[in-house]
């Protein structure tokens, strides 16, 4: 880094992870970056990618998950941070949910440009009994998910915990580096943007505008993720367009095809046993703890009873059952996904015909 440490602007990294609210957050950021930039804060184009609002092209050379980079939105992430250590804003943000999965090495080459300053990180926590069923949601979507409750079984034996990626975090830029913000929607109180910018940016949040490419990353319902699922496991995962045409056709709404396997796949879970998901919550209560114990000072929204996340009520609890079943076993379920699965492979061999 040329010049010296006071003459670059205070780097920002917000890291996710997914599945808390980052499609939101990077929305907000491109939808106000006018209104940021006058009030001091700079979020680049530099990183971005068509179709995303986040910096997947910061992270694209350093082996990690996330989403493909055109090679013609390939650059050279060292330069472009260095460069940015000249630019006039007092603050600059970068975004991508793929830093959260960084081990030392990632961090290390991420942060060689600006050794001689070390970035502030803003991390989102959520509570695990919401948390884990979007995640199982987000794998069904990279074509590699077991039935929900084994998923959450797996999760939970012994606990998921926040701490490895705090630890990991604390590790690459230290302690007093590091925000956490809770993301708890049973708590109300401002939403994750408005939190970010207040609390970590010390800005007045500006109006939100509606944000972009909301339909590709919305929350699905369990019946029509199950579906998903099975439309990869029965395809062999070789189509790999399902998730794009799944949701595409499902928002055209009316009695089409994917319409009657999703309320076909809704009855069959609505007849089966269902679980409540509390004790999800008590599984991880004695991570959370610990969280707090260790990382409680850089939490910016703190809960006044000094819990991570308080136990949820019983209401709330029975709305969170959900139903214990594996849909691949259910033969009538199979044979209207693999015709669902027939249907999107002659819509791909038509694009691809056309050149789409």
């Amino acid at each position: 880094m040329s010049g010296s440490d006071t003459d670059a602007p205070r780097l920002v990294l917000h890291v996710g992870p997914a599945k808390t609210a980052t499609s939101f957050i990077q929305g907000a950021f491109v939808a106000n970056r006018t209104e940021l930039a006058a009030a001091g804060v700079w979020y680049p184009e530099v990183f971005t990618i068509p179709l995303y609002d986040a910096h997947h092209a910061l992270t694209a050379g350093l082996d990690v998950f996330g989403v493909p980079v055109p090679p013609s939105h390939r650059v050279d992430a060292a330069a472009e941070l260095r460069r940015l250590d000249h630019h006039p804003a007092p603050t600059v943000v970068l975004s991508a949910e793929s830093m959260s999965t960084f081990r030392a090495a990632q961090w290390a080459e991420l942060l060689e440009p600006i050794e001689r300053r070390q970035p502030e990180v803003v991390v989102f926590l959520r509570r695990w009994s919401e948390s884990l069923p979007s995640r199982w949601h987000q794998l069904v979507r990279r074509r590699d998910a077991p039935p929900l409750f084994t998923y959450l079984e797996e999760q939970t034996a012994p606990p998921s915990t926040h701490l490895p990626l705090l630890d990991r975090l604390c590790e690459a830029v230290g302690i007093d580096q590091l925000s956490i913000i809770r993301l708890d929607r049973d708590a109300g109180g401002p939403d994750p943007f408005a939190q970010l910018c207040s609390s970590v940016l010390g800005v007045d949040p500006p109006g939100l505008r509606p944000e972009r490419n909301q339909q590709l990353n919305e929350a699905l319902p369990i019946a029509a993720t199950e579906v998903l699922r099975l439309i990869h496991l029965r395809s062999g995962g070789r189509l790999v367009d399902a998730h794009r045409q799944f949701i595409g056709t499902r928002q055209r709404g009316g009695t089409n095809a994917v319409a009657k396997v999703e309320a076909l796949a809704a009855e069959r879970l609505h007849a089966a046993p269902t679980r409540r998901v509390d004790w999800l919550d008590e599984a991880s209560a004695a991570a959370d703890a610990e969280v707090v114990e260790r990382y409680g000072h850089r939490i910016v929204n703190p809960d006044p009873s000094g819990l991570l996340f308080r136990p949820v009520g019983d209401a709330v609890a029975e709305d969170r059952a959900m139903p214990d079943a594996d849909l691949a076993n259910d033969t009538d379920v199979a044979r209207a996904v693999d015709r669902l699965i027939l249907r999107f492979r002659v819509r791909q061999q038509v694009r691809l015909v056309r050149g789409r």
